[in-house]
């Protein structure tokens, strides 16, 4: 199995889905990230907006810094609406985050 996917439970699941983007040229925007800290005590934050306008790059640049524990990333797509991928997606990061 390419070390890129993980198996769980008979499902196959790429490990792009649940890792933040990586990206050294990230053009880091303060009034975003200073809204989304101020939000870190809930316990759902979504980013909603339309393609290309930043928004994994946002939250991946907050994601990097952010020292909130109970946090994780999952990129979900239209294809993901399934409630057993998104759970298989939050049970293999709360592993991830046991160990």
């Amino acid at each position: 199995m390419p070390s890129s996917e993980k198996a769980a439970k008979g499902f196959l699941l790429s490990l792009s889905k649940i890792s933040p983007p990586a990206s050294s040229k990230i053009l880091l925007r303060p009034r975003l990230l200073e809204l989304i800290k101020k939000n870190e005590d809930k316990k759902l934050i979504l980013i909603i907006g339309q393609a290309a306008q930043g928004k994994s790059t946002n939250a991946a640049a907050w994601y990097s810094t952010s020292t909130q524990r109970s946090s994780c990333w999952i990129n979900l797509a239209p294809e993901d609406s399934d409630p057993v991928t998104v759970a298989l997606c939050l049970e293999i990061k709360e592993q991830q985050q046991q160990s």
